[in-house]
């Protein structure tokens, strides 16, 4: 679906070459603090993917703009391109290390997609529902160097603003009247993420086709107008590669490794409510997982909790209220049409397992490992605890959100967020797969 407007694609040199200087932008942004050469020469560290340095630089920035954003009415570019020609000239400092990669097939493809996506938004630039009504009007406040206080006369005023802000900041760099290319960041991250867990495979030519399919599948045509889930779904897959596979970035430093799954926990939050129940399943996993020791979780807890704390009283203080899209009903548990209610979650998550088909392998993959009881090996069992959660939290939510006089309303709700919901965590539940195919022999 996404690819069927590209033969219909028609734009000016006018308008090609900011879409071409944003994504160069965006990329050469991304590559800084660290990249190959800082890891080398800086920490003493070889060979370290610059995928993954880019997946760490990601969180980085992400924690960065979130800082910035409650300096009101700051205006950011000069420190963007400051940013920008720094990490170029770290780059051009040693180009042949830093354009060094293991899989170059996987990473032109990564360039061919990121290509086609950008031009595609470009010819099809319109927002979607989320996009206009929720986000669009923050993006422009800041866009136009308002800041979170200005708020107070936009729909939705209490949902968080991290990626507006992000929006805003790219659109502005980019020099370009269209404020599509601040969506660009939310492509990229999109395709990093997923590149970046795709290489945990041990086979090349299982990375390739394995990142074929993983972008392919979770591709939505209608999640790249101005929806915040692909910034969910990066996060997420980002914390998953770095959980449940080893990195030479945090080789002997667990320390670091926490504080950098601490700063996806926060970030989370920022992006979407959702993103507090998604931040909360990560903690869960950290807590019931043999990666870290007992007083290090205990510790990760204190400052989570903490921190999480702190994101609620700022909110409150700065907008007024912390509040959810939708209210909740607790007595939409007890109704007769509870039985069917659930039974339509049901159906939809069928539905959804049917959107993208790679569920089926993730299902397939999980029925294996229980039968060879291999559920303690690599944190496995995690997933089959936060999954059963989440399926059931979910389902529990939409019938809160039901009762008798938005029974049609709740039920849109569910229909049209239920594939989001799955999509946001299909990155973390696809280590499964990558579990599996690096136990086929060559």
């Amino acid at each position: 679906m996404f690819f069927n407007q590209f033969s219909n694609y028609s734009r000016s040199l006018e308008e090609l070459i900011p879409i071409l200087f944003t994504i160069f932008f965006i990329l050469i942004y991304l590559s800084f603090p660290f990249n190959k050469t800082t890891f080398k020469k800086i920490f003493k560290k070889d060979n370290i993917s610059n995928i993954d340095a880019i997946s760490v630089n990601i969180i980085f920035h992400s924690f960065l703009f979130l800082s910035l954003s409650f300096f009101f009415n700051l205006d950011i570019t000069n420190l963007g391109y400051f940013i920008f020609l720094t990490s170029l000239i770290l780059i051009l400092f040693d180009l042949k290390t830093n354009l060094s990669f293991r899989n170059k097939t996987i990473v032109i493809i990564f360039f061919v997609l990121l290509l086609i996506y950008c031009i595609q938004i470009s010819a099809k630039a319109g927002l979607g529902w989320d996009g206009l009504s929720t986000w669009f009007y923050k993006t422009q406040i800041f866009y136009q160097n308002g800041s979170v206080l200005d708020f107070k006369d936009v729909p939705f005023a209490y949902y968080p603003h991290l990626g507006p802000y992000i929006w805003a900041f790219f659109w502005k760099i980019s020099f370009s009247q269209y404020e599509y290319v601040g969506r660009f960041f939310f492509i990229i991250i999109f395709l990093i993420s997923t590149l970046s867990l795709s290489l945990q495979i041990k086979n090349k030519n299982f990375q390739t086709i394995f990142y074929i399919a993983l972008v392919l599948f979770f591709t939505e045509d209608l999640l790249f107008t101005g929806y915040m889930e692909y910034f969910i779904f990066s996060l997420i897959t980002i914390f998953a590669r770095f959980y449940f596979f080893d990195s030479k970035i945090f080789l002997k430093n667990n320390n670091l490794l926490m504080l950098f799954l601490l700063s996806i926990l926060i970030l989370l939050p920022w992006v979407k409510d959702e993103g507090l129940i998604g931040s909360i399943f990560l903690y869960i996993i950290i807590v019931i997982g043999k990666k870290f020791k007992t007083t290090d979780k205990i510790i990760f807890s204190l400052f989570y909790f903490l921190l999480l704390f702190i994101n609620y009283e700022v909110e409150k203080n700065l907008k007024g209220v912390v509040d959810f899209q939708f209210t909740l009903f607790v007595d939409g548990l007890i109704t007769f049409k509870s039985l069917y209610i659930f039974v339509e979650v049901i159906h939809e998550y069928i539905k959804v397992i049917i959107r993208y088909p790679i569920w089926i392998g993730i299902i397939l993959c999980l029925i294996y490992f229980a039968q060879n009881k291999k559920l303690f090996k690599d944190d496995i069992y995690t997933l089959y605890v936060i999954l059963i959660i989440q399926i059931l939290l979910m389902g529990v939510m939409y019938l809160l959100v039901t009762n008798e006089y938005a029974y049609n309303v709740s039920m849109w709700h569910m229909q049209s967020s239920a594939f989001r919901q799955i999509l946001n965590i299909s990155g973390l539940y696809s280590v499964i797969l990558i579990f599996y195919l690096n136990q086929i022999k060559k």
